[in-house]
């Protein structure tokens, strides 16, 4: 609780000057599993902000909403110290337009499919989020991957979605269009078994899966969830 305590005063300082009226709302999310790397499974980072250490401590599978005005922001990421010192292990240019300033973004942390660390950068807009939906987004150290996304609606199954894609991608949007869908998500890797993942519920929301990890080591899900405001 400390920990989050401080990452929230930390990210209300150093980002207070980019604050603006209307500000994008950006996620930052850690999904290094540190094993993947040979190193501690937690893989604590530092994040920096154009030049400023914004964020320390960050360990696999936490995130936090920080809000950016328009700009150019060069977003590094470093194994930590407490202090964004030594050599970055990512380095990202990420642009957010005036006519951006209203959304929503995600960036994250991550391996492409030769388990290069990356940041993955999302702009979750569009017409699909107004109402429910799901979306599954492959960010683990693996080849391309087929989707399986299972739908109920109290308890009556509906369509199955099949879908294959590769580090980076994501699945079509799929749109629910109603208040309450339970759904479970299974992987399909070329060189591995049949994943299967939790089942959750999206209630009034837009579902994000984000999966990380490697065959090796283990798949893991991160969720992200945006509030579909109310008509």
């Amino acid at each position: 609780m400390k920990q989050i305590k401080y990452l929230v005063l930390a990210v209300t300082v150093l980002f207070g000057a980019a604050h603006h009226a209307m500000a994008a709302d950006v996620r930052v999310i850690h999904g290094i599993n540190g094993k993947d790397l040979g190193l501690a499974e937690e893989l604590p980072v530092d994040i920096s902000v154009n030049g400023a250490c914004a964020l320390k401590g960050v360990t696999f599978k936490q995130s936090t909403k920080v809000e950016l005005g328009a700009g150019d922001y060069t977003v590094r990421v470093f194994v930590a110290t407490g202090s964004c010192a030594g050599t970055p292990v990512i380095e990202k240019s990420v642009t957010i337009s005036q006519a951006a300033e209203k959304e929503k973004f995600s960036l994250v942390a991550s391996l492409s499919s030769k388990g290069t660390p990356q940041l993955a950068v999302f702009q979750n807009t569009g017409a699909s989020i107004v109402q429910p939906g799901v979306v599954v987004r492959h960010l683990a150290k693996t080849g391309a991957v087929r989707v399986r996304v299972s739908l109920s609606e109290r308890g009556a199954r509906l369509p199955t979605s099949v879908a294959t894609i590769r580090n980076g991608q994501e699945t079509t949007d799929m749109v629910l269009g109603a208040t309450s869908v339970r759904y479970a998500v299974s992987l399909e890797p070329r060189s591995a078994k049949r994943v299967k993942l939790p089942a959750q519920v999206v209630r009034r929301s837009y579902g994000i899966i984000y999966v990380v990890g490697s065959s090796q080591n283990g798949f893991s899900v991160i969720s992200e969830t945006i509030k579909i405001p109310r008509k």
